[in-house]
């Protein structure tokens, strides 16, 4: 008897950022992200058809409409107490967009495990180690955190988790 081992069912996000403390709990099955981040309660589900995704987090209602493929992810709405859109390109490596009025451009590989360019005006330069460390700076602060079980898709398509 053989055991396929798939993709793991639950994963999180666990550390600092340059906004306060996020402890991120994704669950793939209800497609649910919850916890708190900066010290508000994160509860964020994306629909069954995987079109929309809403909840609240930082206080705030979060409502953007989603396109998913492999290959491209696009959010568009509202996050944050703003204007949200942001594109993952994964053919290009870059993450776009634009988060209450600030330009997002990063360029990221997620076989070498980083992230950099600009966002929210400041610099970003972020390292995902195999051991599921991220380190780095990002918006001027500094980023100390544990990802397990998501890579850095994830952190990407949930950037507005991480940011104020």
């Amino acid at each position: 008897m053989m055991i396929h081992k798939g993709t793991p069912q639950f994963g999180w996000i666990r550390g600092q950022f340059p906004g306060g403390t996020a402890d991120l709990n994704f669950n793939r099955r209800q497609q649910t992200i919850s916890g708190d981040s900066f010290g508000d309660q994160v509860q964020i589900s994306t629909s069954s058809e995987g079109t929309s995704v809403t909840g609240r987090a930082h206080g705030q209602s979060v409502e953007l409409k989603q396109q998913w493929s492999p290959q491209l992810v696009k959010l568009e709405g509202w996050a944050n107490g703003a204007r949200y859109q942001m594109t993952v390109d994964y053919d290009c490596h870059k993450a776009t967009g634009n988060a209450g009025g600030q330009p997002i451009d990063l360029n990221f590989d997620l076989h070498q495990g980083f992230v950099r360019g600009q966002a929210g005006g400041g610099q970003v330069d972020l390292n995902l180690s195999n051991d599921g460390a991220l380190t780095g700076q990002m918006a001027g602060g500094r980023v100390q955190a544990e990802m397990v079980n998501l890579d850095l898709g994830h952190l990407l398509s949930n950037w507005f988790l991480v940011t104020q």
